[in-house]
């Protein structure tokens, strides 16, 4: 039996949400982008950062960080309820299920932990065999990364000499502003 979902305020989670079984909503552009909508309108409501992102066909990736009182089963039930709602309507299957009940949750406390969950969500479609380059997937962080660190991979040596919060609150800063 899997563990009970923790939350610690500021605390930075790696999530994996798989969809039900035979459930594959993000072939489809449409669900990619309805997905990402909710997903930025539910973050923002709950005052959440999201650090990256990556839409497989039946699964999603995210890098997070918990804004303070509030748990991480909280905002995933927020996020999933109205995300099922949206992406049942561009399917035609209102009320069939859309998630497979649940999602898997890493707490990352280690700066290497942040920069190895980031290369692993971006490099995800390129494992499976979608794309040749993580930047070439468009419905991932992995664009937005190149953009700003010409690279959508971190070498992860460079934070061995950094604090997570250092880094957090350093990216945040940079995914923040206009």
């Amino acid at each position: 039996m899997r563990p009970k979902h923790f939350s610690i305020d500021h605390g930075l989670f790696f999530l994996t949400v798989h969809c039900a079984r035979g459930v594959k909503p993000f072939l489809i552009d449409k669900a990619c982008q309805r997905y990402i909508m909710v997903l930025r309108e539910k973050l923002d409501n709950f005052k959440s950062t999201l650090f990256a992102y990556v839409l497989m066909p039946d699964h999603v990736h995210l890098l997070l960080q918990l804004p303070e009182n509030v748990t991480l089963k909280k905002l995933m039930n927020h996020i999933n309820g109205a995300s099922a709602r949206k992406l049942n309507d561009i399917l035609e299957t209102t009320g069939n299920k859309l998630w497979q009940g649940g999602f898997y949750d890493v707490y990352l406390r280690e700066p290497i932990d942040f920069a190895i969950k980031i290369n692993y969500i971006h490099n995800n479609p390129v494992k499976a065999g979608i794309v040749q380059h993580p930047e070439d997937y468009k419905f991932s962080s992995a664009r937005f990364y190149c953009t700003l660190f010409d690279s959508a991979l971190f070498n992860t040596k460079i934070f061995s000499n950094h604090t997570l919060e250092a880094i957090t609150s350093q990216i945040s800063e940079i995914l923040m502003s206009p």
